[in-house]
């Protein structure tokens, strides 16, 4: 008998429509991906997996050129929420889009919405967000320190919360 072969891996394409590559992303828009984060961060206060969240605004695809405006709203939308746990895992949310290699937003586009937010959003919030003085020194400004360097901080922080 002739010595044993294995029979030679045949590799069948899928029928038409069902191709592996993935689709291209959508192209970005404000309005979609402002629903898609109203998505994002009702889940985020149910599952409170921040790292799943970042990956949702990755895909995205947020071009650096809007990502310092969608990070003064992400951290105008966290601020405003009244739930205080909800509130910390999405100020963790926003300052984890800054984090890691490659981040998921540019870490220079997060540090100029820091200074539009400090600047001209936080005085405006003062009257509607309760509190909102201690959640950012207690909350959001700690997360902050933890991801940001300090030169890179304080050269967009109010002088009181520099002071910490």
């Amino acid at each position: 008998p002739a010595p044993w072969a294995p029979t030679p891996l045949v590799v069948v394409a899928p029928p038409p429509g069902l191709e592996l590559a993935s689709a291209p992303p959508a192209p970005y828009s404000r309005a979609s991906f402002c629903r898609a984060l109203t998505g994002i961060l009702r889940e985020l206060s149910q599952h409170r997996n921040t790292g799943r969240a970042v990956q949702q605004v990755r895909e995205q695809h947020v071009p650096e050129a809007s990502q310092r405006d969608e990070f003064v709203d992400i951290l105008t939308r966290a601020v405003d929420m009244r739930n205080g746990s909800s509130r910390r895992v999405a100020l963790a949310f926003a300052v984890g889009l800054a984090a890691g290699a490659p981040s998921a937003f540019s870490r220079e586009q997060c540090v100029e919405g820091l200074g539009i937010f400090f600047k001209d959003v936080a005085p405006d919030l003062k009257d509607e967000v309760p509190n909102l003085r201690i959640i950012l020194r207690s909350e959001l400004v700690p997360s902050l320190r933890a991801v940001f360097a300090k030169a890179e901080l304080d050269a967009c922080l109010p002088e009181e919360m520099n002071l910490m």
